[in-house]
């Protein structure tokens, strides 16, 4: 884009969530924590009324151009279409900009790996817009909920709010214990000394947009409703383990041919008192499966590839990342 003048840096962290899976858009509990992996940016204002987005890990798309007069999802966007959604929500949330800008970016997060390199982009083209235009009556929170409101509406997926939050509000050292239907959190410090946190990319391309996630959603959101007509909720989240054991009893074929909510929620629930229980000698590995969190209790040096592809996990990748 030429000289490099009034040009502004940037940075947004992705996520990785250490537990509560399917529970962020059912108004449950979640527990991830932001990484040092992200995004970077570099923009400026424009004079007219174009946009221009470059991403330098996707070079072989080249500049996508874009007009604050037309702000509309295009396929031949690609994945300008994430920065594009947040400038239509600021539209629409009545923070209309009066010119363009020129924005590039490039990211370390390996794509397609659940790590969140659509909230971290939202997050960051967020950052970017408030500090361009001035715009200072914006909280994080209100990044990530324009975020998520982007990437719902704009965008096509039904996501939760877990992502965008985390990478708003995440801070170094600490988890983040997120109530997902108040949005009332604390930081948890996390201080691991010798131990590390491992995440492992299997190779196996996460498209919350073309997966089975909206259908997930949508299940969850059928069985709300017909828990509703028996129970005075408003989210799955606040069932009690009691109310969810009678709930079982009415619902369990709620869903067609798969693994109900509830049988999900469970794991959830087991996985929170096996941690509660073990002393911490052992390594758990969190295995993102069919998109609910595993904990495999087994020394994590000791698994051989074979064991690796009983959890479904192929030509896995260790990654080791600092938060």
């Amino acid at each position: 884009f030429g000289a490099t003048d009034d040009a502004h840096f940037y940075f947004a962290p992705g996520r990785v969530n250490l537990i509560g899976e399917h529970t962020d858009y059912n108004g449950g509990h979640v527990f991830p924590c932001a990484l040092t992996l992200g995004t970077y940016g570099v923009a400026r204002k424009r004079e007219d009324r174009l946009m221009h987005f470059y991403s330098c890990n996707l070079d072989e798309i080249g500049v996508v151009e874009t007009s604050l007069d037309d702000l509309t999802n295009k396929d031949c966007y690609d994945w300008a279409n994430y920065p594009l959604g947040v400038v239509w929500t600021f539209s629409e949330k009545g923070y209309k900009l009066d010119t363009g800008f020129d924005m590039v970016i490039w990211g370390n997060i390996p794509n397609g790996a659940g790590l969140s390199s659509s909230a971290s982009l939202e997050v960051l083209t967020g950052v970017i817009l408030t500090d361009l235009y001035g715009i200072t009556d914006l909280s994080p929170i209100d990044l990530a909920l324009f975020g998520q409101y982007s990437e719902n509406n704009f965008n096509g997926c039904n996501c939760g709010i877990m992502d965008q939050f985390t990478v708003a509000v995440g801070k170094k050292d600490n988890a983040i214990f997120l109530d997902t239907n108040t949005l009332q959190y604390e930081y948890a410090p996390i201080l691991l000394e010798d131990s590390k946190i491992i995440i492992t990319n299997s190779k196996v391309k996460h498209s919350l947009v073309t997966s089975e996630y909206n259908v997930r959603r949508q299940e969850c959101a059928d069985a709300l409703s017909d828990l509703q007509k028996e129970l005075s909720i408003s989210s799955l989240g606040e069932l009690t383990p009691e109310e969810f054991e009678e709930a079982k009893k009415s619902f369990i074929n709620h869903f067609d041919g798969g693994e109900s909510m509830f049988e999900m929620a469970q794991r959830i629930y087991n996985l929170l008192d096996d941690l509660k229980k073990e002393s911490g000698e052992k390594t758990y590995l969190l295995v993102a499966h069919n998109g609910i969190s595993r904990v495999v209790n087994s020394y994590f040096h000791d698994m051989t590839n074979e064991e690796y592809a009983a959890f479904g996990i192929k030509n896995c990748e260790i990654l080791k990342y600092e938060f």
